[in-house]
């Protein structure tokens, strides 16, 4: 069990886009894509966009999902693995701006849903080699394990 954790953990940090290109965080305020009003952890993930608000060099995209949920009053995700944000909330079958999505190595929140895919803001971003910061990037629905809206 441990080493699962762990290789889950670590693929966390190795965790890249879908077949699309990053989106510039400059270009895509909340109007863009829905205001987020019924979502606060989604206002407060941009707030950090271009940032690390963990602190942590490694496997932080869940810890940076739980510091988001918890400011708004949200359980969080109960553990610091991506795959542990199935716990956040309840189930929802269809993505939805403000939902956590949930892939096997890396979590994120709903943003906008296009068509095959759905733009996530998400912490532990692969940017520029060495530099990872919470970022907004085009991920496939088929890479998505599971939709959660926070308790």
């Amino acid at each position: 069990m441990r080493v699962f954790i762990l290789a889950a953990t670590a693929l966390c940090f190795m965790a890249m886009p879908g077949s699309t290109q990053p989106i510039n965080p400059a270009t895509v305020g909340l109007g863009k894509f829905g205001n987020g009003a019924g979502a606060p952890w989604l206002n407060h993930a941009m707030r950090d966009v271009g940032s690390n608000p963990t602190g942590w060099k490694r496997q932080w995209c869940a810890k940076s999902m739980n510091i988001w949920l918890q400011k708004s009053g949200r359980k969080g995700c109960g553990g610091n693995t991506a795959i542990s944000c199935l716990q956040a909330g309840k189930r929802i079958s269809q993505p939805k701006v403000g939902a956590v999505a949930v892939m096997k190595n890396h979590v994120g929140i709903v943003k906008a849903v296009n068509g095959n895919s759905v733009t996530l803001v998400s912490g532990n971003h692969a940017g520029k080699p060495g530099n990872r910061t919470v970022g907004v990037s085009n991920y496939s629905k088929g890479r998505i394990v599971g939709y959660v809206w926070p308790h």
